[in-house]
């Protein structure tokens, strides 16, 4: 969300696979379908005409999902769906469809709430929201790991193998000049695909392009994003005070300031617009962003300390405060050259910018260091 990123060309591929979530649950949700009638030849049925081989679809009737102990196959959870009385077949399918259309929402103006599991829960369909996840999540795990994938269809080609680290391929292949992790702008090393809203509370978005986001570990951990759902629920429009990493990016929304805290200087994201800034509030609350950039500042801050001593031991003499701000400027038009490319680098900039500007809460540590005082650790 702090830079601006793009889909790869294999969100057309998880579209596909969204289709064929749509198709077979629609099929099952038809009134007088009944759990008896669904088998192998019927899933097949709601295929008329495609390309998918009939042993790829045996394949994925078979596949057990993740949420249930009892492990139940994608074949067994459509016929307990099948089941359930019409008015609740009704209820889950437009669920799914309302989970779509949320996301046009952010484009649209037009606000749409995001129906969560829990309210099935909350209403007593407690049946209904453990075969609707179980359906639906199985699509994503196993279904998208690397080791099961997708087959998808292609006119006079043979069917394209797809799984969940192609995907990320063709992500930062799209993405040469975001190769950070959008959340944070740490380095994204193994990427890694979070579920944006939770697949366990919105499993219609399990697989949805739109929802998965190539994170970092640490912002896809527990500690951190984890399982938050970036919504107001209750809220006339529960994403208003949220940013969304492919509809509604923060890059050029903010400016990176920094405070001065007994002996901590603190980075935080501002902007004059005070729904810009609530919105950053809430990305910053999200990942844990403070604390996470306390810390890396803290390294950028020895860097640039090691960096002063090195220029010094050159010169053979401390810098003016005037040649030492030059230096700064200098070095952070270098940093802005790696935005997107080297982790933290806005971060690093902003201080940079900052302390040649000779700001009290990042200069005087570096100026106290420059002239051969005692060093403030900046931790």
């Amino acid at each position: 969300m702090l830079h601006t990123i793009r889909l790869p060309a294999g969100a057309d591929h998880l579209r596909w696979v969204v289709g064929l979530q749509l198709a077979l649950l629609k099929g099952t949700c038809q009134p007088g379908t009944t759990g008896a009638d669904i088998d192998l030849a019927w899933i097949t049925r709601q295929f008329p005409g495609a390309t998918v081989s009939e042993k790829w679809l045996e394949r994925l009737a078979k596949r057990k999902d993740d949420v249930a102990k009892s492990k139940r196959t994608v074949l067994e959870l459509l016929q307990v769906i099948a089941d359930f009385p019409d008015d609740v077949k009704l209820r889950l399918e437009n669920d799914f469809d309302s989970a779509h259309q949320f996301l046009d929402s952010f484009e649209s103006g037009v606000f749409r709430r995001l129906p969560g599991v829990s309210q099935l829960e909350a209403d007593g369909l407690y049946a209904a929201a453990l075969a609707i996840r179980g359906f639906l999540e199985s699509f994503y795990a196993p279904g998208f790991y690397d080791d099961h994938g997708y087959e998808i269809p292609a006119l006079n080609k043979p069917a394209t193998s797809f799984h969940r680290k192609g995907y990320l391929v063709e992500y930062l292949a799209k993405n040469q000049n975001v190769q950070v992790c959008p959340y944070c702008d740490g380095s994204l090393g193994s990427p890694e695909l979070d579920h944006f809203y939770p697949k366990a509370e919105f499993p219609q978005l399990a697989c949805h392009p739109l929802n998965l986001i190539p994170s970092c570990h640490e912002c896809n951990s527990r500690e951190n994003k984890g399982s938050k759902i970036p919504l107001d629920k209750d809220a006339a429009d529960p994403a208003a005070a949220w940013f969304h990493p492919f509809l509604r990016s923060a890059s050029g929304a903010f400016e990176i300031q920094f405070e001065r805290t007994g002996n901590e200087t603190h980075a935080i994201l501002h902007s004059d617009n005070p729904q810009t800034q609530q919105r950053l509030d809430r990305l910053t609350e999200l990942v844990g962003l403070r604390r996470r950039w306390r810390t890396a500042l803290s390294l950028k801050i020895r860097a640039t300390q090691n960096k002063i001593r090195k220029h010094n031991s050159m010169s053979g003499q401390p810098e003016s405060e005037e040649a030492l701000c030059n230096k700064l400027s200098e070095w952070a038009d270098n940093c802005a050259c790696e935005f997107g490319l080297e982790g933290f680098a806005l971060l690093e900039h902003a201080f940079l910018c900052s302390a040649a500007r000779r700001d009290v809460a990042t200069y005087d540590e570096l100026r106290i260091y420059a002239m051969g005082d005692d060093v403030v650790s900046g931790e």
